[in-house]
């Protein structure tokens, strides 16, 4: 293990910082300001798309297709990074080295459908990765730590910063890459979003039985998506019984599938409100959902 600064240590005897007083108020700052971009980013999604999409030069270097070529390339490289400081440190959940947390393994993903200029992929996953990463923001688990309330984790470990950055972006990316990219969900993206659901769901619940039965270190029994053993899972007690192995298999699955069934439901009624600003002059009416309207139009014979 090499000698790391504090700063990039994940051991918290010599922290000064516990998450409360002012890492908490930077915490929820990030939060808020996360929220409201990405209200922003919702309210002026008709300028912004045409904005975007009529340039063919941002940021004055970039063409369009280099701009997504650029970040995602540099979410490979920054994740690339932590999983090398996770590897050096010895860090206690050596698994996270594999980034196959749901909202890290998503924004991989959105990091190769930015390379290859698939942004289209993004409807068949991007409801689950806002969704994960809302919950992760509001109920935050640093695992690594004492589970003591307040855990000692704050401002002088990177680790702190690493959480909610990595939570934020992935909201952010995801809402803008809907804002830029037209998206239209037909029933059979709705079938297949939910397979691919349960398809992690089922895959991370395998590695997690699998690590915990023969993995020769502690730090290799993994823990991907909450679907682990009791012992080694901080949510297991987040639904009571439902939530203890093996059942928060099928509790996880049911929370998922109901929160995807209703961000579709809220995708199709925030269709009904057009905010626009065209010339300047700012205008605000009420329509009938175009999303519901496509959606109900087509049935799983005809895609």
């Amino acid at each position: 293990m090499i000698n790391l600064p504090e700063f990039f240590r994940w051991q918290s005897e010599n922290k000064s910082f516990y998450f409360n007083g002012a890492s908490l108020a930077v915490y929820l700052i990030f939060a808020i300001l996360t929220g409201i971009s990405v209200l922003l980013l919702w309210t002026f999604k008709r300028p912004i798309y045409r904005w975007f999409n009529a340039k063919s030069t941002h940021l004055r270097i970039f063409s369009t297709r280099a701009l997504k070529t650029t970040i995602g390339a540099s979410i490979i490289v920054f994740m690339s990074l932590r999983s090398l400081l996770l590897i050096v440190s010895n860090y206690k959940n050596m698994y996270e080295a594999l980034p196959f947390h749901l909202c890290r393994l998503l924004l991989i993903v959105t990091a190769f459908c930015l390379l290859f200029n698939k942004l289209n992929f993004i409807k068949y996953y991007g409801s689950v990765a806002l969704i994960g990463a809302l919950v992760a923001i509001v109920n935050p688990s640093f695992d690594f730590v004492e589970p003591i309330k307040p855990q000692k984790i704050g401002l002088d470990s990177i680790y702190f910063y690493d959480y909610i950055f990595i939570h934020c972006f992935l909201i952010l990316i995801v809402a803008a890459i809907f804002v830029i990219t037209p998206t239209q969900l037909k029933p059979i993206d709705f079938l297949i979003t939910l397979i691919l659901f349960i398809a992690i769901a089922l895959l991370a619940f395998g590695i997690n039985w699998l690590t915990y039965e023969y993995a020769s270190s502690n730090s290799w029994k993994s823990n991907y998506l909450y679907l682990g053993k009791d012992d080694i899972n901080s949510q297991a007690n987040l639904f009571g019984p439902l939530s203890k192995w093996p059942w928060n298999l099928i509790t996880w699955i049911c929370v998922g599938l109901l929160a995807h069934g209703i961000s579709m439901i809220i995708w199709m009624v925030q269709d009904k409100i057009v905010i626009d600003l065209i010339n300047g002059k700012f205008s605000i009416k009420i329509r009938r959902s175009e999303h519901w309207h496509r959606f109900k139009a087509k049935s799983f014979v005809k895609v």
